[in-house]
This record gives structure tokens, C-alpha cells and sequence, in this order.
């Protein structure tokens, strides 16, 4: 019984693959010109004595070839059919939900006044901010879309990175692909701390027997409070029901517009600038 079974079960599997076969083939008639041109259709006709052959191509069009025309010609050929091209609908109005995942780099330029107690440094410890970012939206039409969103950082350095405000896509491709090209643009406020390292004078001196040091790095955390702006480029692959993952790249600036060092005697006098670049994940819905 079980042998029964067995030999059942394989051969619908082959008869089932024998269908998908016969439905992913096509055969034509095929004539091979001798000028470089192929054409593949329906032999209707052919004259023994002269060659001459009537032939209807795949658009229905109608074709008498001579003998010293074609070179040669083969019937009943399979070619393996290919799928017409589904441009899915993408969405181009009401509202649209985004959530993924969002990793920026953060590079800080402290533009540090030496004095005689901050020596050199000021810099992040740890640049790479990764998290979260929701969003949501409305299409004005097909091309112009405007919402906010929220970015939320997991990151243990920097820390407490939370990023929202306006959020405004372009689209500019011609709706021929189901990858849309857009341009995100985004203007945010943007909080959080990060670590960055100081040198600074110590009293205090460390010798090991040679070389005696007056100075040491002080690890302190800084908290920010700015404005950004990115702008990007983003790829959006269209799946169906109007749904849609997509990918963005884009470049922040900064502009700080709190910082505080804290917890040091004294408050380095810097000038931070700060710039960065992102990568997102973005499901839509």
C-alpha cells in the first residue's frame, strides 16, 4: 500500500511538472534569413519545387521568402514563454503608514579653543546611531508626498537620539518599472548625548620610572539639541496591494543649537559642528 502510495504521489508530481512545462512553452516555425534576421511564426506554405515559402509571423503579418532569401528554416520549435510584464498600481493618495529601521553616522568637528586646561580633543567616541523610524504621510498626487516622522535610537553611544518633524517625498521616475525613484527631504530637531574624549592639564603625575605626564583624557558626555536637514535618494520596490519597501540614503547637516558638557569643572569653549549621513529600511503600507 504505502509502495502504491509512493508511486502515486511521484507521478502527479510529474504530470504536474509536465503541465507547468507545456504551459511556460511556445513553439513556432522558425526562418533564418541570410541578411541576419529571424523570423519565428507559422510556415503556411512551401513549394517544393522553388523553395518559396508563405509565412505568417507572430503580429499576423504575411510573408512570401524566396529560396535565395532565407538560409535555412526549422519547424516546431520551443521557446520557453515569457511572462508579461504586471506594472503593479502604486499608492497616489490618502494617507500612508512607514516603519522600519534607520542606522546614521554622525561625524562632530568640536572646533575646540585650546586653553590651559582643555588641550586637544572634544570628538564622539562612537558615531554609528541605530534605530527605529516611523512615518506618515499623504499623497498630494503620484509625485508629492508629505507627512513627518519620528527616528528613535537604541544605541548605547550615542544615547537618547530622538529625531522628528517634517518629512516630503519627489517622486520622478516614469511609472515604467515597479521601482519608483524619489527624493526624500527631511527637516528635524534632533536631541541627544554623546561621549566624546578631552585631554585636558592634570595636576596629578603618572610616571613609569622615565617619562613623567602632566596631562590626561577625560571621557565626558555631551547633550545636544539641534536642527537638521538631509536630503537623499531613495528607491522604492512596489509589492502588491500598494504596499512597498524601500531604501534611502541620505545626508544630514546639523545645526547645533544647545550643547552642554557635562558634569566638568570648567566648560570647554567649542564650536560643534556636526554632519552625517543615513541609511533606512522602510515598509509602507
Amino acid at each position: 500500500m504505502k509502495k502504491f502510495l509512493f508511486a502515486l504521489l511521484c507521478l502527479i508530481c510529474v504530470s504536474d511538472l509536465s503541465a507547468q512545462d507545456d504551459t511556460t512553452k511556445l513553439v513556432y516555425d522558425v526562418i533564418y534569413m541570410k541578411d541576419g534576421r529571424v523570423f519565428k511564426g507559422e510556415i503556411l506554405s512551401f513549394n517544393e519545387n522553388n523553395g518559396t515559402i508563405i509565412f505568417k509571423n507572430n503580429d499576423g503579418s504575411k510573408y512570401t521568402f524566396k529560396a535565395e532569401e532565407y538560409d535555412r528554416y526549422k519547424e516546431n520549435v520551443a521557446y520557453d514563454a515569457k511572462k508579461d510584464f504586471e506594472l503593479r498600481p502604486r499608492k497616489e493618495s490618502g494617507l500612508e503608514f512607514q516603519v522600519g529601521f534607520s542606522a546614521a553616522h554622525v561625524g562632530m568637528n568640536p572646533n575646540l579653543v585650546v586653553d590651559d586646561y582643555y588641550l586637544s580633543g572634544g570628538y564622539l567616541i562612537s558615531s554609528l546611531v541605530a534605530g527605529v523610524k516611523i512615518g506618515v504621510g499623504t499623497y498630494l498626487n503620484r509625485q508629492n508626498f508629505i507627512g513627518g516622522s519620528v527616528e528613535l535610537g537604541f544605541t548605547s553611544s550615542p544615547k537618547n537620539y530622538l529625531s522628528a518633524g517634517f518629512r516630503y517625498l519627489y517622486q520622478y521616475d516614469g511609472y515604467k518599472k515597479n521601482v519608483a525613484f524619489y527624493l526624500p527631504i527631511e527637516a528635524h530637531f534632533t536631541s541627544m548625548k554623546g561621549k566624546s574624549q578631552y585631554q585636558v592639564a592634570d595636576t596629578s603625575y603618572f610616571s613609569d620610572g622615565s617619562i613623567a605626564f602632566d596631562f590626561a583624557y577625560r571621557d565626558v558626555d555631551v547633550k545636544f539639541s539641534m536642527a537638521s536637514v538631509s536630503l537623499g535618494q531613495g528607491f522604492s520596490f512596489i509589492l502588491n496591494n500598494k504596499k512597498a519597501v524601500g531604501v534611502e540614503i541620505s545626508f544630514i547637516k546639523y545645526f547645533v543649537l544647545i550643547s552642554d558638557v557635562l558634569a566638568v569643572p570648567k566648560q570647554p569653549k567649542t564650536d560643534f559642528t556636526l554632519n552625517g549621513f543615513k541609511l533606512a529600511l522602510l515598509y509602507s503600507i
